[in-house]
């Protein structure tokens, strides 16, 4: 179970409706990994180019996005190594009973002192990359437990892993905002629990301690029962005071909401969003930054911790009796669409696809309308895990129960003038616009191409046409004349991939779209 703690994939159950209709080979899946011992991929991270790191009971492995293994490290066999954190450099931060950072090459940076070989374990890096803290604790299932046990709260220096300060507890870290305060749970005894902010120095900026002889072990985890808003409101669920609490930044109670009003005797979930809090009991409400009710949906439904993009959609699961579904709900309430008897299966990071199987297909839906932009059917119908972990990539991976690693993708076909395109580079979907290599694209079309490294842009130019694009810019131009963009060129394996539906047209071709064959299709201009 540890082995997976930190992951932002959901994995729940149902079966889907017999209405729906899989066009199996619209997907591609490729081998690209095994292990006998197993595999687990800790971290929805995927480094430059496409790297993927995945462990196994003993060594960390770096994948090429072509399958191909960049570099493997040991871990000590038995230990907490599956979690992994990449940071903004490229360093890879790993577990295997210490901290060992890893430059982007796999050789090792550094192996901190700090042992945390025992209990659970709980790993933030800052936001500004210069402190990695870690937490060992225990559930406390079993009752209380010892500081000399060896669970404490390390602050870790990325530079060197050098230890800046720790402190004893048996400490949850829910959050490291801004600033640098760090949110922390901690547990003293079973029926006590503490709520801390830590400064970056480790000292207290405040506390607060409760009663709370019903929670079970870990339940007070981030997006559990309790939850850190971006401007440092801490939202907890109270079983003994019956009501979600708000604290401000400086551990004062804000506000109050009771859940006890329609008979609700159980443990809320809360999930902070934008402008507020999403509160799961008998129902699922949402409260404004004040505690004010915003809206009400009278299902027995609880919230995926993530928002699916940036209108705020959002994913939740109802498990009844009469009706197994999931359900994505827009900000003001509504359920938009939902999928009934299915196995969600991963969120892409994004938020423009969402992932589902039923028996062993595995389907990728928009995210807007529940449409299905490919499936695809898996050998092993007893897969462990869906892990959804590149979709600025244009795939996703599979992991089945027998330590086989598929990378699955959508068939998109480039047709120009009736000649079928190879890409190194496949072309992908984003944003509704498909993207294909630059280069290929402008010189099957005719056009001359320049690169500017230094201003990450480049110009194409066919006859009296000349057109210019930038690196994750949505404004073009076409002869001077500025266009927008609904999706930027991007860098992907490094190759540049562009929209090909503006730079076709911009040079007076034709670009037609065949949905059912997933085909573009393509007149190149005179």
């Amino acid at each position: 179970m540890k082995k997976i703690t930190l992951m932002l994939i959901i994995s729940v159950f149902f079966i889907f409706s017999s209405t729906t209709v899989f066009a199996e080979t619209s997907g591609i899946k490729q081998s690209v990994y095994s292990s006998k011992k197993g595999i687990f991929i800790p971290s929805q991270e995927v480094g430059a180019n496409g790297v993927l790191y995945i462990t196994t009971n003993s060594k960390l492995v770096a994948l090429n996005s072509n399958g191909s293994v960049k570099f493997e490290y040991p871990l000590v066999k038995g230990s907490n190594n599956s979690q992994v954190i990449l940071g903004k450099d490229g360093v890879i931060y790993v577990m295997s009973n210490q901290i060992v950072a890893l430059n982007p090459d796999g050789k090792e940076k550094w192996r901190s002192s700090a042992n945390v070989s025992v209990g659970w374990i709980s790993l933030k890096l800052s936001p500004d990359q210069q402190t990695i803290y870690v937490s060992n604790y225990h559930g406390l299932s079993g009752g209380g437990y010892d500081v000399n046990d060896g669970f404490k709260l390390f602050a870790i220096n990325t530079t060197d892993g050098s230890i800046k300060w720790s402190v004893n507890g048996n400490y949850i870290i829910l959050k490291v905002r801004e600033g640098g305060t760090i949110y922390i749970n901690e547990k003293k005894e079973f029926n006590k629990t503490v709520f801390l902010a830590l400064n970056q120095d480790g000292t207290t900026k405040w506390q607060r301690e409760y009663a709370e002889r019903e929670y079970a072990e870990r339940e007070f985890a981030e997006g559990v029962g309790a939850t850190v808003a971006s401007d440092g409101t801490l939202y907890y669920s109270s079983i003994e005071q019956k009501k979600i609490v708000a604290l401000d930044s400086n551990g004062n109670e804000k506000w109050s909401f009771d859940v006890s009003a329609d008979g609700y005797k159980g443990s809320a979930r809360v999930t902070a969003v934008d402008d507020g809090v999403i509160v799961k009991k008998n129902n699922l409400v949402k409260l404004d930054t004040a505690g004010n009710v915003v809206w009400t949906i009278d299902k027995d439904i609880f919230l995926s911790p993530m928002a699916l993009n940036s209108k705020n959609l959002l994913i939740a699961f109802e498990h009844n009796r009469g009706y197994n579904g999931i359900h994505f709900i827009d900000k003001s309430g509504n359920i938009k669409w939902s999928l009934q008897n299915g196995s969600l299966e991963g969120v892409s990071k994004d938020g423009q696809n969402i992932y589902a199987t039923v028996k062993n297909v595995l389907s990728s839906y928009n995210a807007e309308d529940g449409s299905i932009n490919w499936s695809v059917k898996l050998n092993d119908p007893n897969y462990a895990y869906m892990y959804n972990l590149a979709p600025d990539q244009g795939y996703v991976y599979v992991a089945d129960n027998i330590g086989s690693l598929y990378k699955i993708r959508d068939s998109i076909n480039i047709v120009i003038n009736g000649s079928v395109q190879n890409y190194e580079q496949p072309p992908l979907i984003k944003n509704g616009s498909t993207l294909v290599p630059l280069r290929a694209i402008f010189e099957t079309l005719g056009a001359k191409v320049e690169w500017n490294s230094e201003t990450q842009s480049v110009k194409a130019t066919k006859g009296n046409k000349t057109i210019t694009l930038k690196i994750d810019s949505n404004t073009a131009s076409v002869n001077e004349k500025q266009i927008t963009l609904e999706q930027a060129p991007t860098i992907i394996n490094d190759k540049t991939m562009v929209p090909v539906r503006f730079v076709t047209e911009s040079f007076g071709g034709d670009v037609k779209w065949d949905s059912d064959t997933r085909t573009v299709n393509i007149t190149a201009g005179k």
